[in-house]
């Protein structure tokens, strides 16, 4: 019989090529013996590896596979192919690994190669074409996939598994006022690796600490930066209003003459007052004091606005007695006449 295996020819490892016998001169074939010089690796030298019309050849090593055909009147023919083994790309993305929630990781395989795909398994989507290199940035747990060919079109894979940590998770809470003076306490709760805190021209105002306790003097925004035990980061920024005392000065003790009226202004409208004596006996609820001098007293005035801030002083009013005294004796007196009168 008379046939032919056609040429030589080159595939990709592990790729499978289809041989079979074609341009027969004779009607019918009876049979059709493969055998492969090194075996593919496989078989040991000179086994027989199929006995087909057609063969389903997987390349392993560089090989010659022989065909051995009889036909009907039992004639046998032999013709040889060289099949060489194109070798896959050979690359490595790396190690398994985990990256923090939002960051990017680098991945790349070698800029030689002729085309480089990646993509995702679990979205099962192409996340860059042709890029020897892929900035992945990480927001899911996701396995990535590296697809690439050489000159020769052969492709080849590798795997990495990209564990998301998550960031760490709290709340400065929603921006506030904190009247003047008064102390802000700042918290994201315990358990995390390192916590520091700043504000403007990231000036550091404290350093692995928990908490922050501000002394409200003037308007400020902080931040904080919170760490967790996987050195995943994450930030939160709070402005604190500094409110306004209702301020006012009732001014030095004085002394005040008996029966006059004391007269106390604080000239602050918008506030709540409570004005109280020593014995703490409310006498006015005004943002002023008025009343008649009897005795000597301290006076203590609280004033209270809209955002809950206090201011506080106090006043003590000494009450002079009036001269006592008394004109004795009664006498007549002539008109035009002079008389003279002592106390």
């Amino acid at each position: 019989p008379y046939f032919s295996l056609g040429s030589d020819t080159a595939i990709c490892f592990e790729e499978n090529i289809i041989l079979q016998v074609c341009n027969t001169d004779v009607p019918y074939i009876d049979s059709v013996n493969w055998y492969s010089i090194n075996n593919g690796g496989v078989t040991i030298a000179g086994q027989l590896l199929a006995n087909t019309q057609v063969f389903d050849y997987q390349e392993l090593v560089n090989d010659q596979i022989n065909a051995e055909v009889f036909n009907i009147s039992g004639c046998v023919n032999y013709d040889t192919i060289l099949v060489d083994k194109i070798d896959l790309p050979a690359f490595d993305i790396g190690a398994d690994t985990a990256v923090c929630f939002n960051e990017e990781i680098l991945l790349e395989t070698a800029f030689d190669f002729d085309s480089v795909n990646w993509y995702s398994k679990s979205r099962n989507t192409v996340l860059q074409a042709d890029s020897w290199f892929f900035n992945y940035r990480v927001l899911e747990t996701d396995t990535l996939i590296a697809e690439v060919f050489n000159e020769s079109r052969c492709v080849n894979y590798d795997t990495i598994i990209i564990q998301m940590n998550d960031l760490p998770s709290f709340s400065l809470g929603v921006d506030r006022g904190v009247c003047f003076a008064d102390t802000a306490r700042l918290d994201v709760g315990s358990g995390w690796d390192e916590v520091n805190w700043f504000t403007f021209g990231n000036r550091i105002l404290a350093t692995d600490q928990e908490g922050y306790d501000y002394r409200v003097e003037d308007d400020l925004t902080l931040w904080v930066q919170v760490f967790n035990e996987n050195r995943c980061v994450n930030y939160d920024t709070i402005t604190i209003e500094s409110f306004r005392l209702p301020e006012f000065e009732l001014g030095d003790d004085f002394a005040i003459c008996f029966d006059d009226t004391v007269n106390i202004q604080t000239n602050v409208s918008e506030a709540s007052f409570t004005w109280t004596n020593q014995s703490d006996v409310v006498v006015s609820n005004e943002n002023f004091y008025k009343e008649l001098a009897k005795t000597t007293t301290s006076l203590f005035v609280t004033a209270e606005d809209d955002n809950a801030c206090f201011f506080r002083d106090s006043i003590e009013v000494l009450v002079n007695d009036l001269p006592d005294f008394e004109i004795e004796g009664d006498f007549e007196i002539c008109a035009e006449d002079t008389v003279k009168l002592s106390v």
